[in-house]
């Protein structure tokens, strides 16, 4: 007669086939807890996993390049690199920066130069305006500081950098230039250069003060440039401000004469000083009945309690030793 065997790893048990298989379903229910229901929800749950799994094996297989959308935005932080970093665009054509991205990112299409410069015009044209917008939005007055910078060529350049607080008493700055200025660098040059980039800016009526170094065609420029030759005439409101000020920056000219009264300031003394200003800021000056006069208390708080968090420990056994 027939046989049948068991197929099931370790098992081979033998049967006597006689036209139905009833013996070995029995045996495979019993012993090894193997059934149809069994295995139609195993055949189941390996059909989903397939469904899930699979278009993940095939985009590991198969490199599908980058959506229009992914490769722009993968191009703005490249862009981002290489202004940072100030590196040549011709970078992107180098053997070894490509097969370095080939290998980071097969997906990824390293663009040419010429998309890169298109990112840069339109980066710097959208940050411009955001600028412009800001300055005109949040700046009242300007100050600002100029400096003259020559290049490994010998290539003269006139950096401007714009300085200002916002409504929030938030300290503002931004270089608003560094342009090639060609020589002899004349005071009418420069004044000329000067009145077109207040003009672009919106500036020609918000200048309280340039800062330059002492050259002479600097200062005549300056001169002629007429800016800050305005008299500041505080209104009743500010005169108010001011006069809650006096009494809260009181102890900081104190704490100033005293650590430059010192030969050596050493921790020791700058410590004990700066927590004496730390805890009087809260307790004496809870409130100055001025809006603006307690935002100026409370971020002169904030930045000093950054600053003299971590060293406090330190600061402690220091004055200790100092004693």
């Amino acid at each position: 007669s027939d046989t049948t065997i068991c197929q099931v790893p370790e098992c081979g048990k033998t049967f006597t086939y006689h036209k139905t298989t009833s013996t070995m379903k029995t045996h495979l229910s019993s012993v090894h807890y193997i059934t149809k229901t069994v295995i139609e929800k195993q055949q189941s749950s390996i059909s989903s996993m397939t469904q899930i799994l699979l278009p993940k094996i095939i985009s590991n297989t198969i490199k599908v390049p980058y959506s229009t959308k992914q490769q722009k935005e993968i191009n703005q932080y490249l862009v981002k690199f290489i202004v940072g970093t100030v590196q040549s665009l011709q970078l992107v054509k180098a053997p070894d920066f490509l097969n370095f991205c080939k290998k980071l990112d097969s997906k990824y299409k390293v663009s040419v130069t010429k998309i890169l410069k298109d990112e840069i015009d339109f980066t710097y044209h959208y940050t411009y305006d955001q600028v412009k917008e800001e300055i005109n939005n949040s700046a009242e007055y300007v100050a600002l500081t100029l400096d003259f910078w020559n290049s490994k060529a010998h290539l003269s350049y006139l950096g401007v950098t714009c300085h200002w607080l916002s409504l929030n008493f938030e300290y503002k700055k931004i270089l608003l230039t560094i342009g090639e200025l060609p020589y002899p660098h004349e005071a009418s040059q420069i004044v000329e250069y000067m009145k077109n980039l207040l003009n672009i800016w919106n500036l020609e009526f918000k200048v309280l003060s340039i800062t330059t170094d002492n050259a002479a065609n600097v200062k005549k420029a300056i001169r002629n440039l007429g800016v800050g030759t305005h008299s500041l005439i505080p209104t009743s409101l500010e005169w108010h401000t001011i006069e809650k000020l006096i009494p809260l920056l009181e102890p900081f000219e104190q704490a100033t004469r005293l650590m430059s009264g010192s030969k050596f300031a050493t921790l020791g003394i700058m410590y004990p000083v700066m927590i004496g200003l730390l805890n009087r800021l809260p307790n004496d000056f809870s409130n100055l009945n001025d809006r603006m006069a307690n935002n100026v208390k409370d971020i002169i708080q904030d930045d000093m309690k950054s600053r003299w968090e971590l060293p406090h420990e330190l600061g402690i056994y220091d004055s200790f030793f100092d004693l």
